[in-house]
């Protein structure tokens, strides 16, 4: 099988996003281990709702040779080379009141665009590969603020996506995400599927997350090392389906489907500090026709 992230081992520094997708979409400065790096970034780091901008943030080198990059709520901790990253948000000094109905809510993500376009068609298997530990965990809500709106999630998505420009629904996609942790609310976060929403800066395109359940032995416990080796393609076939049983991606075949990018990390809608050590992230397919 063929891996096809780049720079999987972290050499190449970041390329970090501005805190709100409706003032750009674009980049706005780069990382690159105090000019270390040997190439521009292949990966891009989102802070989408932040309070704080990593972009101003304080740049550490540690004794172990690792780079941080921080503000006032979020950390980005990377062992260049090794394929190692911790991320960290702390949703204590994001929230200045427990979070409403409509209310945006703090990312801290890495994200990658796919090189080449790899059609799914021609593809026989999608292999989704991570090693992590869910570090660090804590609860500031209290019991009377605390519902359903509030929870920390860790998952990793990919925008499954129309890259044939023949086609009249050409850029379109959807969403294709593997829930590895939602607390409080599940020990095994359930099968999502919907609109994206929720809050002003959105996509409106299809979300389909398959229930963990089909993919996790045991729950993600706080201080456990968790490595997966989860083959996708099926739910992601599934998953293209039902968008179009929905009235998405009415523009678009199979044909046209390819995998288009990546995102991994937390998205937290509570007062909640979360932290986790990624060991390791790879994606591989089997080429080859159906």
């Amino acid at each position: 099988m063929k891996q096809i992230l780049l720079d999987e081992s972290f050499e190449n520094g970041f390329w970090i996003h501005h805190t709100d997708g409706l003032v750009t979409k674009e980049p706005i400065k780069k990382v690159d281990f105090k000019k270390t790096a040997q190439k521009l970034p292949s990966w891009k780091l989102a802070q989408w709702c932040s309070r704080f901008n990593l972009a101003n943030g304080l740049e550490t080198v540690w004794d172990d040779g690792s780079y941080e990059y921080s503000d006032a709520s979020k950390s980005v901790r990377v062992w260049k080379g090794s394929g190692k990253i911790s991320l960290s948000l702390i949703g204590s000094k994001e929230y200045l009141h427990a979070r409403r109905e409509g209310e945006g809510w703090p990312h801290i993500l890495i994200e990658q665009e796919f090189e080449k376009d790899y059609f799914l068609h021609e593809i026989e298997e999608v292999v989704q590969s991570v090693d992590f530990t869910l570090t660090g965990f804590a609860n500031m809500m209290s019991p009377s603020e605390q519902n359903q709106l509030h929870t920390a999630q860790l998952q990793w998505f990919i925008a499954v996506q129309n890259r044939n420009k023949q086609s009249k629904g050409y850029g379109d996609f959807f969403w294709f995400g593997l829930p590895f942790w939602d607390y409080p609310r599940y020990d095994y976060p359930p099968a999502f599927t919907a609109q994206d929403g929720g809050k002003e800066e959105n996509t409106g395109k299809f979300i389909n997350v398959v229930d963990s359940k089909k993919f996790l032995d045991k729950p993600i416990k706080l201080g456990e090392r968790t490595s997966l080796e989860i083959p996708v393609y099926k739910w992601i076939k599934e998953g293209f389906t039902l968008a179009q049983e929905r009235n998405f991606l009415k523009e678009s075949k199979w044909e046209d489907m390819c995998l288009g990018n990546m995102n991994l990390g937390f998205e937290v809608t509570g007062t909640f500090d979360v932290s986790v050590m990624i060991n390791k992230i790879k994606i591989f397919i089997k080429e080859g026709k159906e």
